[in-house]
């Protein structure tokens, strides 16, 4: 029997209805979540540094006493010489009260202890002569480039402690000293009077003009110089600090 063909084509139709019905979808990609980044640390700034602890010695607590350069203390050199208008020598001398320092002590052994030094303003030297100041501090000290002296004493020589607060004494300073930039060790004879505030007294020393690298004055008006110089210094030493 024969369908219509209207009724076949219906039944065709129906047919791949339900194909498409019975058809898997395709499923459809869910989009992954994204994984959330770690934190970030926040560094640590670095500890300050620490300053550094002070390389002066503590005086006071090893038992030192410090004594000071006071007034009235006076620098002074002396150099035979011959003038061309006298018949016999003389002594050149130049005189200076600038003078600074300071001298730190053991007192129980008199050991000299870190920071001592004592110094000498040469540009102030003056003597009675101006035109040899001028050409001394020109020609022979060279003050314009080496304006001052130094001492540094490193050992008090025949003289034990504890240190004296009475009486006097002979007794000797070794140490280094500094001229014309030239530093060379050298040796004081020292006359001391103590008392409980302090000491003063006179201190001397010599050496050649060629020990610290100076030229033996050679003017028309002087006739001839001796090679040896000869430095004082009367010194006051005020007790400042120590048990």
């Amino acid at each position: 029997m024969r369908l219509p063909k209207m009724a076949l084509l219906m039944l065709l139709s129906a047919l791949l209805l339900g194909a498409c019905a019975r058809a898997p979808s395709s499923p459809t990609a869910t989009p992954a979540s994204p994984t959330p980044a770690p934190p970030t640390a926040t560094p640590t700034p670095p500890p300050p540094p620490t300053p550094e602890g002070s390389h002066e010695p503590h005086l006071l607590s090893t038992g030192g006493v410090w004594l000071e350069v006071a007034a009235g203390s006076e620098a002074r050199y002396r150099v035979r010489e011959q003038l061309a208008r006298l018949n016999f020598p003389s002594d050149a001398v130049g005189t200076t009260q600038q003078v600074s320092g300071t001298l730190r002590l053991d007192p129980s052994t008199l050991a000299i202890l870190e920071g001592s030094k004592f110094t000498v303003d040469l540009r102030t030297l003056r003597s009675d002569e101006s035109r040899r100041d001028q050409y001394i501090q020109r020609n022979t000290l060279e003050t314009h480039l080496y304006p001052y002296a130094e001492f540094i004493p490193h050992q008090v020589i025949g003289l034990t402690g504890p240190l004296p607060t009475q009486g006097e004494a002979r007794f000797q300073v070794a140490g280094d000293m500094t001229i014309h930039g030239v530093t060379r060790p050298i040796t004081w004879e020292v006359e001391a009077t103590f008392s409980e505030s302090g000491v003063r007294g006179q201190a001397r020393t010599a050496f050649k003009f060629g020990d610290f690298g100076m030229t033996i004055p050679r003017v028309m008006a002087v006739l001839s110089v001796e090679d040896n110089i000869r430095l004082e210094l009367d010194f006051v030493l005020e007790r400042k600090g120590g048990p």
